[in-house]
């Protein structure tokens, strides 16, 4: 578990603590295969943490339930019997458009070009007839105020879209943005009151792959194929 303190963006916020949980769905079987985006269902990992979910929040009160349109963060709400439950297209993951259900690789070698534009400005870049992260931080602005003005709230989404809700809501720099750590089987708590949000993460027992992929040192149009994959993370 780690815990962390910083400013909150909205100032006039009510200064009574409310709590707010974020999590990204359980690993789907996209996850394991490398692919972005898609509708996939989640894996037998992901099944797991949807059942470690309901344990873990046995303590912890919960009034209401976001999820997104998508099938995966549905089923990991699955067993979560209690509180509203609410469908919301605003945390829904970032459109990848013309490449959605493609691995890194497929997209490194048929639209090499693409690949490295996204590798040299993630923030701006926007998938061929999909979004940008600027687009996700957009449509999340309109539900940002009144998510952190809730309280005993759960939002369960995707990496991207949680990776735009942590910036709004802590006020960081939109640069550092793509590259933020939101794991999945993690659990993020986050604690609202005055001026300061602290931020606790729970990392629950269920093993799964590690999504991350980290901005590559050479992000030229002209590399080769494997200087372009160096730091896509393995998956089967």
């Amino acid at each position: 578990m780690t815990i962390n303190k910083t400013q909150v963006v909205d100032k006039n916020s009510n200064s009574n603590l409310r709590t707010i949980y974020l999590s990204r769905h359980g690993e789907s079987i996209n996850n394991l295969y490398g692919k972005i985006g898609g509708n996939a269902s989640l894996s037998s990992q992901g099944w797991k943490y949807a059942k470690a979910l309901f344990s873990f929040f046995q303590s912890r009160p919960v009034a209401t339930i976001w999820t997104s349109q998508l099938l995966r963060t549905q089923q990991t709400a699955e067993y979560l019997e209690f509180g509203k439950s609410v469908e919301e297209p605003a945390i829904n993951e970032i459109n990848a458009g013309d490449h959605d259900s493609m691995t890194y690789e497929d997209i490194a070698e048929k639209f090499p070009r693409e690949f490295a534009m996204r590798d040299m400005d993630k923030l701006r870049y926007r998938y061929p007839n999909g979004e940008s992260y600027l687009d996700v931080v957009e449509r999340l602005e309109k539900v940002t105020k009144k998510i952190q003005m809730e309280d005993k709230l759960l939002i369960i989404s995707h990496q991207a879209t949680l990776r735009c809700l942590l910036s709004l809501i802590m006020g960081t720099q939109f640069e550092q943005l793509p590259y933020m750590q939101v794991p999945l089987h993690t659990v993020i708590e986050l604690r609202l009151g005055g001026k300061e949000v602290e931020v606790i993460n729970h990392r629950l027992e269920v093993d799964c792959v590690d999504t991350y992929r980290g901005k590559p040192d050479n992000c030229g149009v002209n590399r080769n194929i494997s200087q372009a994959c160096l730091t896509v993370p393995e998956h089967l």
